[in-house]
């Protein structure tokens, strides 16, 4: 996992935080006297949201550039058992407010035992953080969290789970889908939905890919379209931003324009089998696999 800020780039190897200047490419270890695992991280642009895999899982603040452990915010401390509320699932039970973001909290594992399951920007409409461990995606829309699920969405607090027809449309024996990428603009939100041979669903391999689809729903309106599909696995879909679909084919990174159809090449990439992408704040990180690790090659701009 790699996030990025203004400033650095950060991520975790082998259970342990590291930290890369973006402008020296400077790479560094943080925290080596926690003994926890590191296992999330998720950035704002002046710093990152980490967890680390204690007795009781804890999420911090770190502001970014620091390098003191004993000056980060524990998150948890911020609930209050008070505020308990029930929903569809016997999860998702807390909300509060921390640095203008709207923090969705879980006590399903005991109350002393709080986890942190999504971090979101109300003024976005973006999700920062999501704990891997949590059963279902979330997704913020006009102040309301909704979940995403295998059988669609639903907002906490209601008993109603709306489908995802489009992406019901393409289900039979011949494949299986993943939502491995997802935004919210214009009060809709976007799926990038990645479609392979069974039983591999989750960031397939390219030999395993079928094709790629971004998928519009409408949560108000209850409806789904498919917006873009590949006719193949190749092109595969890096991103989606403002009805701008990010490609990768032939080692290049190009962008293609839904409303005009005209695609623009971005960047050239090196010519090697193990790549792997992220999107994060506005910009593609590229990485090469070097045994078991990944190595940074290249950072595409959106829209450069």
């Amino acid at each position: 996992m790699f996030e990025a800020t203004n400033n650095f780039l950060y991520f975790i190897i082998d259970w342990k935080l590291y930290r890369t200047d973006l402008k020296t490419r400077e790479t560094i270890q943080l925290f080596s006297e926690v003994k926890e695992q590191f296992t999330d991280v998720a950035a704002e642009k002046d710093g990152v949201y980490i967890t680390i895999d204690s007795i009781n899982e804890s999420t911090f603040w770190l502001n970014d550039g620091e390098k003191d452990w004993n000056l980060l915010f524990k998150i948890q401390d911020l609930f209050s058992k008070d505020v308990r509320f029930k929903n569809i699932n016997n999860y998702y039970n807390y909300t509060c407010y921390y640095r203008d973001k709207l923090i969705l909290g879980d006590d399903r594992l005991g109350s002393d035992r709080m986890q942190i399951n999504g971090i979101f920007s109300e003024t976005d409409n973006k999700i920062l953080y999501k704990n891997t461990g949590s059963p279902d995606n979330q997704f913020i829309l006009k102040d309301k969290i909704y979940c995403l699920t295998w059988n669609g969405y639903y907002e906490i607090g209601s008993q109603d789970i709306y489908s995802i027809t489009a992406i019901s449309d393409f289900k039979n024996s011949r494949f299986s889908w993943v939502p491995g990428h997802y935004v919210v603009e214009n009060d809709k939100l976007y799926l990038l939905v990645q479609y392979a041979k069974p039983p591999k669903v989750i960031n397939p391999h390219q030999s395993d890919s079928i094709f790629d689809a971004i998928i519009e729903v409408d949560p108000i309106a209850g409806d789904s379209k498919v917006l873009f599909k590949t006719k193949s696995n190749m092109p595969r879909i890096v991103a989606y931003e403002e009805g701008i679909v990010y490609l990768f084919r032939e080692y290049q990174i190009s962008s293609y324009n839904l409303a005009t159809g005209e695609e623009q090449k971005l960047a050239d990439l090196p010519e090697k089998d193990s790549l792997t992408f992220d999107c994060v704040n506005g910009k593609i990180f590229v990485y090469e696999r070097e045994t078991a690790y990944f190595s940074l090659i290249k950072i595409v701009e959106f829209g450069n």
